[in-house]
């Protein structure tokens, strides 16, 4: 037996158009993952929802603080040479947020479109 864990990866933001993109990604796609309908019939979730509901609430935050640091350096992104900084920052929240979200059960894998 082993445990399988995919994950759909981010949006490289480069323009307007990738940061919408990558902004929808978050709210309709990990953001929603968090409240799917499957998640709560799971009789395993309620078995250890004293853990996974607490992290849950952490991998929100998680999304939200991926959320304002895109938007808060969103302006380096647009600018080539400054770039790593802002995918340097993004790395960061972002893998922080897929390691909570993989232990709070929630689906790492989304399709927006």
């Amino acid at each position: 037996m082993y445990y399988e864990f995919s994950v759909s990866p981010p949006t490289n933001i480069k323009s307007v158009t990738t940061y919408k993109r990558r902004m929808r990604e978050i709210v309709c796609g990990q953001m929603k993952n968090v409240f799917a309908k499957g998640r709560f019939m799971s009789p395993f979730f309620w078995l250890f929802c004293i853990v996974f509901i607490p992290l849950s609430v952490v991998y929100l935050f998680g999304c939200i603080m991926e959320i304002f640091v895109d938007t808060f350096l969103f302006p380096l992104s647009l600018i080539p040479i400054l770039r790593v900084i802002p995918t340097a920052a993004r790395i960061a929240v972002w893998s922080l947020t897929v390691a909570v979200g993989c232990f709070s059960c929630v689906d790492m894998v989304y399709e927006v479109d």
